[in-house]
């Protein structure tokens, strides 16, 4: 089996070098463990050559959780980065967390940093030459099999029957039903160590909207499909013409919420539902369609377009879709937009009615990604408690946070804030970059419990607004689990059928948008096309995964 995996990584990584004609960065190795300090100091991000002043800040090292002495065990990470933040520091060693965690637990990590961006040819490499590290991060590559045919085929280590080693994720994954089940594998395995999140805790992506514009207009901020609609005709009357983006071929996850459909598959109480094949998902293309023909929405390939932040910050577009990284006045302050009014907010979550209940929302899942301690470990039982560390009162507050004094202070209530060091920069580097270099954002740990609001000051009204909304009236999740996993039968099966189906909706739905489709005429034949294409074996299928999905169980 081994020989098999072998050849097929081989063959994605030709394919991936001939299709990409790119060269993998060289991973930066760490130099020799120095003494360790009980005084810590933050990333240095000042570009110029001038002197600057580091923030410095001396702490208590908790020896309790001492693993081993000082440099005697070092353990090798795998753990891809994207380049801005390589920019910024040599590897996480300059992360002050790892200096904490270097004196708290003794163990000295040496980092491989591929680029994100090309990092599955590293990925695939360390599998064909079986040269594994002792931790590997997982992020857009996988194992082919997933991670049970990783432990079968001696790779990654088995942590079942290894509890003693992780108490702390133990009792994480025991404590929260969803984590525990986004957290396991249909045969009974730990995805590893999880990166975690509470889907609730902060909703940062939806749809938004040019507040200043609107508000010259007169018209508040939108809610129901009605009042977008009465928005929308008083700006054409205004002088505007096609100002409105639908993403992703007019599948647009955003407004569909709103007809309580979806582009993709939903989980709806436990059934697996296509949502096109939802009558709901007619009357959307029916308003989207209406929209079109008024001259609302941009026509031709922008239906399909990634460039709509751009667009919007050129006042291209007024109402597209977003992340709360470019909310607020971002844009313009970081030079993008040049209106000296431009603030882009979000909108509330698109509805029918007044008392509607949202039922699907950005994310899928309570599972970002796994870290995993592989067989090639000659520590395995120190790795495991290494990563464990971070499901601790005191790694969680590193993971979110950082280290006290440096990237957050406390209130007079002992609240957590991260501090302006974080959240404005005085070289302008994005509080989002500055976490990933500061704390183990997208690492290991739990990102949020709660909702979370003090990212950016320019952003978090929005994102506080938009989570509440979404949230705030009562929510039945039927956003379908980003963990449901399907056997190597049922995989090849489905994307055999699924691919083509896809396709289909896709273009169907586009069409349809734009009129090239006449959606009472057509609608019939497009739901029996994908009968025949095998829509009912696929529902199988994924209904199959679901239910061993949701058989999952803490008990």
């Amino acid at each position: 089996m081994k020989r098999a995996i072998a050849l097929l990584l081989c063959l994605l990584i030709v394919f991936t070098l001939f299709a990409g004609c790119t060269k993998t960065e060289e991973t930066k190795e760490t130099a020799t463990p120095a003494p360790t300090s009980n005084v810590i100091s933050a990333v240095t991000t000042t570009s110029t050559d001038e002197e600057s002043k580091e923030a410095t800040v001396e702490i208590n090292v908790d020896s309790s959780y001492r693993l081993c002495e000082p440099g005697e065990i070092e353990l090798e990470y795998y753990y891809p980065m994207f380049t801005f933040c390589l920019a910024w520091i040599e590897d996480m060693n300059d992360n002050p967390i790892m200096k904490v965690m270097e004196q708290t637990t003794g163990v000295h990590i040496k980092w491989i940093h591929p680029n994100q961006d090309t990092a599955s040819e590293t990925y695939n490499l360390m599998f064909v030459s079986n040269d594994l590290p002792d931790i590997v991060k997982e992020m857009l590559s996988r194992y082919p099999g997933g991670v049970d045919a990783a432990i079968a085929d001696g790779y990654y280590l088995d942590m079942v029957g290894k509890e003693e080693f992780f108490p702390n994720y133990l009792r994480t994954l025991q404590n929260n039903e969803n984590f525990f089940k986004d957290a396991i594998t249909d045969e009974g395995h730990y995805r590893g160590f999880g990166y975690l999140y509470n889907a609730n805790a902060r909703v940062n992506a939806g749809t938004g909207y040019r507040r200043d514009i609107f508000d010259d207009l007169g018209l508040s901020k939108p809610e129901l499909i009605s009042d977008w609609d009465h928005a929308f005709s008083v700006m054409k009357d205004a002088g505007y013409k096609e100002f409105v983006t639908i993403d992703n071929y007019g599948v647009d996850s955003y407004w569909t919420a709103a007809w309580e459909t979806y582009g993709g598959w939903l989980n709806k109480y436990g059934v697996a539902t296509y949502g096109p094949s939802m009558p709901e998902y007619k009357e959307y293309l029916l308003q989207a369609h209406d929209w079109y023909e008024k001259g609302y929405i941009i026509n031709g390939v922008t239906l399909r377009s990634d460039d709509f932040i751009a667009s919007t910050a050129r006042g291209e577009v007024l109402v597209t879709s977003l992340q709360d990284a470019t909310t607020g006045s971002t844009l313009r302050d970081n030079g993008s937009a040049d209106d000296p009014d431009f603030y882009l907010a979000f909108a509330h979550a698109q509805r029918l009615t007044p008392d509607q209940i949202v039922h699907t929302h950005y994310g899928t899942g309570y599972y970002m990604h796994g870290t995993f301690v592989t067989t090639a470990c000659e520590h395995p039982d120190v790795a495991m408690r290494w990563c464990d560390y971070f499901y601790t009162d005191e790694g969680l507050m590193l993971c979110q946070y950082g280290v006290e004094g440096i990237t957050y202070d406390r209130d007079e209530n002992g609240y957590p804030w991260l501090n302006e060091y974080i959240t404005n920069n005085p070289d302008g580097v994005g509080v989002i970059w500055m976490l990933f270099i500061n704390t183990f954002m997208g690492g290991i740990g739990i990102e949020s419990l709660t909702p979370r609001y003090d990212l950016m000051p320019s952003i978090d009204e929005e994102t506080k607004f938009f989570t509440e909304s979404n949230f705030g009236k009562g929510k039945e999740d039927w956003n379908m689990p980003g963990s449901v996993s399907m056997t190597g039968e049922e995989g090849t099966e489905y994307t055999k059928i699924y691919s083509d189906i896809q396709t289909y909706v896709q273009e169907y739905t586009s069409n349809a948008i734009i009129g090239i489709n006449d959606i009472e005429s057509t609608w019939d034949g497009f739901q029996d096309q994908m009968e025949r294409m095998g829509l009912s074996t696929a529902v199988k299928i994924y209904q199959q995964a679901l239910n061993r999905y949701l058989a999952r169980s803490t008990n």
